[in-house]
């Protein structure tokens, strides 16, 4: 099946922002809603985000390591159309939590098979609708793009790739992997707010990846 890989765009903190990536026709918007995040965002602000997207632009309600309480008194004032776990939650929690959710698996240098062996787990869980495996400092590049290609051959729910894709190298990356998405944060955004010249470069470079692997 040939589809396009979707793009998103984490740490939104404001309709500008949102309204920047709308225009650049990404296809969702991940909201912070971990206290120790300096994009962290409250309930109504975020709502207030939400808000002003055009249709079929998703929003993505991230959280690392919450209380359930909070969790769902977040979701009750700002329902997002997935969750994200983000921390080292455990099984229970996400199964209470979910479904409609998405579970990030972090990739640090020699730890692979952890990694590995962490995305089929979570595969493995009802409520868990996608895997996003997150690369740690320095492990982007050719090696890492063709171990995940094979991890996403053999994984039973979508892959979304994250972590140390740039500009530069998100065409390479998505052509080599074909994921189902992409996510990004600091490439589109190093001074902090999101910059639509990057992000339109970003999303430019997605496409030439699709376009590459015969998407």
């Amino acid at each position: 099946m040939r589809t396009r890989t979707r793009v998103v765009v984490y740490g939104v903190t404001s309709p500008e922002e949102a309204d920047t990536c709308a225009r650049a026709g990404v296809d969702g918007i991940g909201l912070f809603f971990n206290p120790a995040s300096k994009r962290h965002v409250e309930p109504a602000t975020a709502w207030d985000i939400a808000s002003l997207l055009p249709p079929l632009v998703s929003t993505i309600g991230v959280f690392e390591n919450p209380r359930s309480e909070y969790f769902f008194e977040v979701e009750e004032r700002c329902p997002t159309d997935f969750s994200q776990f983000h921390g080292n939650e455990d099984e229970d929690m996400v199964r209470q939590c979910g479904p409609r959710l998405i579970k990030t698996v972090r990739v640090e240098s020699g730890g692979q098979a952890d990694a590995h062996a962490f995305a089929f787990k979570w595969a493995d869980v009802d409520e868990v609708d996608a895997v996003l495996m997150t690369l740690g400092s320095g492990i982007a590049g050719p090696q890492a793009w063709a171990w995940l290609a094979e991890l996403r051959e053999s994984l039973a729910r979508p892959l979304l790739i994250g972590g140390g894709l740039t500009i530069d190298n998100v065409a390479e990356a998505v052509r080599t992997v074909r994921p189902w998405a992409v996510a990004v944060l600091g490439a589109v955004s190093p001074e902090g707010v999101t910059s639509g010249e990057l992000l339109n470069a970003f999303v430019a470079g997605v496409a030439a990846g699709d376009r590459h692997a015969g998407r």
